[in-house]
């Protein structure tokens, strides 16, 4: 009974430190997204004239928007399994399998 009651409450404290750290994880990627998107609007579409590095630094910024993209979509992934709202507010229309 002793270990029973053990693993649950490891367990327990285990998801919480996981999802405590899944939220800092969620803010450091939003504040990334910023960052680079800081970055794109610096960008410019000058040409320097060599043809590999503008397409470098094309794919640089092709790379950026997609990661911006990706981090706002598994943003929202995480937010809809774990069935809240992006403030926290429980989501009762999400049906959790």
């Amino acid at each position: 009974m002793k270990r029973i009651l053990f693993f649950i409450v490891m367990t327990l404290c285990a998801m919480t430190t996981f999802a405590q750290e899944t939220k800092e994880q969620i803010q450091k990627s939003e504040e990334r997204a910023k960052n680079l998107q800081i970055l794109l609007d610096k960008y410019s579409d000058t040409n320097c004239g060599d043809g590999i590095i503008d397409g470098f630094g094309n794919s640089v910024r092709d790379a950026a928007v997609l990661a911006i993209a990706n981090s706002v979509k598994l943003e929202g992934l995480y937010y809809r399994q774990i069935g809240q709202t992006k403030d926290g507010v429980t989501d009762v229309t999400i049906v959790k399998p």
